[in-house]
């Protein structure tokens, strides 16, 4: 059992509910999912427990959230291209440092800008998306 954290016990519950609700998902259907009885998704709900490590990483790949946004540690929700095992792209720029040239993730770019996006216009972050095509 996770050790309860108040201020987790807090962030957690209205988080997985929020994200249940906007991929309707049930409460039996999370449970299947994760391998969990429906009153243990309805103890996590109401703030009673937090699941273990192991389940909130299977609940965050099925939720298709990172783990530290479920217990509310980021901001940043989706799971970018690093969690999908995805290398990310490395670019320079020239405008750093003289001599030294700036390292930036495209993939971390592009998640800020949704990011911003999302604060911006109040849409929620998954109602977001960026296509970025690079022309030869």
């Amino acid at each position: 059992m996770v050790e309860y954290d108040a201020r987790r016990g807090a962030i957690f519950p209205s988080r997985l509910a929020r994200i249940m609700k906007e991929k309707r998902l049930s409460q039996s259907e999370i449970a299947k999912k994760v391998g969990y009885t429906p009153t243990a998704i309805w103890n996590w709900l109401q703030g009673n427990t937090l699941p273990r490590p192991e389940t909130l990483a299977s609940l965050a790949e099925t939720l298709n959230v990172r783990e530290e946004w479920l217990m509310g540690e980021t901001e940043q929700r989706s799971r970018g291209p690093i969690d999908e095992g995805i290398e990310a792209t490395e670019v320079e720029d020239e405008s750093g440092i003289e001599g030294e040239p700036q390292v930036f993730s495209i993939s971390l770019l592009v998640e800020s800008l949704r990011t911003e996006l999302a604060s911006a216009t109040g849409f929620e972050l998954e109602q977001i998306k960026i296509k970025v095509e690079f022309a030869s």
